[in-house]
């Protein structure tokens, strides 16, 4: 088959979705997420406690929570204190009365205790602590970070926080060659494959390399082993071992270049019709040149899914309850 039966095709009228009951269960998965999404933004469409969901606070995400579930900067009794610090978090550091806390038990601070520096429970469940190493603030939910003791989330944190700002400073360039210069880079491509011979040549070229690397590295192989196999010692094992991977590497290319040939006969004219079909799309595309667009409409309405997903995703996940 070649291009011009290809062009006399008929075309198929009266084309339609086959995926019709699917397309269904999707429209009925998305109306689910907005009404789930609705309802953790506190807009509740049944009063019955069908999506009685509570409404999402978003600062339990951005700050930090103390050991009685207020939100250090936010809630009320903790307004003042913004910062999250760990008294005992090497379960060695006692309060005042010798009471041990929990090692991962949180309090809100106003600021971020030095060494020595004495920190009161404002809850009067533990008396006081006091500071057992210096500590400052971290990139991260507000978290008193230590100093002189590796923490090595927190440093992976930060580092990631680095890389992320590499992107944003980086986001024009990336912008650029990812879309501007790639879609020119395309077009200027399928302009070129409508070329007569140009993609037959450049697809059979292919594969005539394909074919010699193998055959060459076949051949390579073993030519090294017999040549290494001669100057062996009788008693050297590891000379020994080096030929008979090389003889392996070699038969193992050369069967492949038998194989590779084989597929390539038996499959020419299948090869042959890809090669218009590709040439008919060339034509296709650049005759309408507006599908060149079409990813970028895609990639458009998957962020803008995707923004509207994580912002509802981001009320629901902060709707639960702290403990």
């Amino acid at each position: 088959m070649n291009s011009k039966s290809l062009r006399n095709l008929p075309l198929r009228e009266g084309r339609r979705t086959t995926d019709a009951l699917f397309f269904i269960l999707l429209l009925g998965s998305w109306l689910i997420m907005v009404l789930i999404g609705l309802s953790a933004l506190g807009f509740h469409i049944w009063n019955d406690g069908l999506l009685n969901i509570k409404k999402g606070s978003p600062d339990l995400l951005l700050h930090g929570v103390d050991y009685q579930g207020n939100i250090c900067g936010i809630s009320d009794i903790v307004k003042h204190n913004e910062f999250v610090w760990h008294p005992n978090i090497l379960g060695v550091n006692p309060d005042s009365n010798g009471k041990l806390a929990p090692p991962f038990l949180s309090v809100c601070v106003i600021s971020c205790p030095n060494f020595g520096e004495v920190i009161t429970d404002i809850y009067g469940e533990y008396s006081s602590w006091k500071a057992s190493y210096d500590t400052q603030p971290s990139n991260i939910l507000y978290n008193c970070k230590s100093t002189t003791i590796s923490m090595s989330s927190t440093d992976t944190v930060d580092s990631s926080i680095l890389i992320f700002g590499d992107f944003v400073n980086s986001a024009s360039i990336i912008g650029v060659a990812g879309f501007v210069l790639s879609m020119i880079v395309s077009f200027l491509y399928l302009l070129i494959i409508r070329m007569p011979c140009v993609l037959r040549i450049t697809v059979w070229l292919c594969i005539y390399i394909a074919l010699a690397l193998f055959a060459a590295g076949g051949y390579s192989f073993l030519s090294r082993s017999k040549s290494l196999s001669k100057s062996c010692d009788s008693k050297d094992n590891e000379c020994g071992v080096e030929v008979v991977l090389l003889k392996a590497a070699g038969i193992v290319l050369s069967c492949s270049a038998v194989l590779w040939l084989s597929l390539v006969c038996i499959m020419r004219r299948r090869i042959a019709l890809a090669i218009n079909l590709i040439r008919e799309c060339a034509t296709a595309l650049t005759g309408m040149v507006l599908l060149l667009f079409l990813p970028l409409l895609q990639s458009a309405l998957f962020a803008g899914f995707t923004a509207v997903w994580t912002y509802f995703c981001v009320y629901l996940v902060s709707s639960g309850s702290v403990d």
